[in-house]
Order: structure tokens, then C-alpha cells, then sequence
């Protein structure tokens, strides 16, 4: 099976299992070499990452949010994509598990 295209957002990304189990915490340094692109994805956990160097693009529903060296986000388990930049990059990751919405929108 291939991995998914980046879409243009919306549920419709693939969830990606980190093995954290809500209430616990997973930290680490993660090294990306240049020009890596992956798939629009979403995680049942609140992601704090940290660029330690290099360059990476966070990409949203509402487009690419270049990020480089110091730069920081929150992912709260929506659809999302990385690519990196030439150089590649190292981040800091610390995923915190959290239940997986159940919720519906319908009322």
C-alpha cells in the first residue's frame, strides 16, 4: 500500500499510531535528511516540537508554515505534513498521548 498524498486537509489523512498511550509521554530527537517529504497524517497525541537546526515545513490546511533553527509548534493531532529543507533537520519532539476524538458533529 502507498502512502498517502498531501491533501488539502480535513479528516480524510491517515492516522499515524506513535505508540503513546494516552496519559504518557514520549520525548525525542528526530533526524530528517534533505528534501523528505511526508504524507498528510494525524496522531491521537499533542505534539510539542522543537527545530534544533536545519529548516522544516509544517504544513497545514491552510498551507505551507516554514520553520527553521529555535522555531517552535503545537500539533494537537490535526492533519499535517512535513517536508524538509536542503539541509535537512533535527527536531525535539515531545508527543503526549491523549484519547482519540470520538466526538461527532452531529447534533
Amino acid at each position: 500500500r502507498s502512502a498517502p498524498a498531501i491533501s488539502a486537509g480535513g479528516r480524510g489523512a491517515d492516522t499515524l499510531d506513535l505508540g503513546v498511550p494516552p496519559g504518557s509521554i514520549n520525548w525525542k530527537r528526530i533526524d530528517y535528511g534533505p528534501a523528505v517529504a511526508f504524507s498528510m497524517h494525524h496522531t491521537d497525541t499533542v505534539d510539542l516540537d522543537l527545530v534544533l537546526s536545519g529548516s522544516v515545513e509544517l504544513i497545514l490546511d491552510d498551507g505551507p508554515h516554514p520553520m527553521k533553527a529555535g522555531d517552535t509548534a503545537v500539533v494537537t493531532g490535526v492533519d499535517h505534513a512535513w517536508r524538509t529543507g536542503p539541509e535537512g533537520c533535527r527536531l525535539s519532539v515531545m508527543s503526549v498521548g491523549v484519547a482519540a476524538d470520538t466526538s461527532s458533529t452531529d447534533t
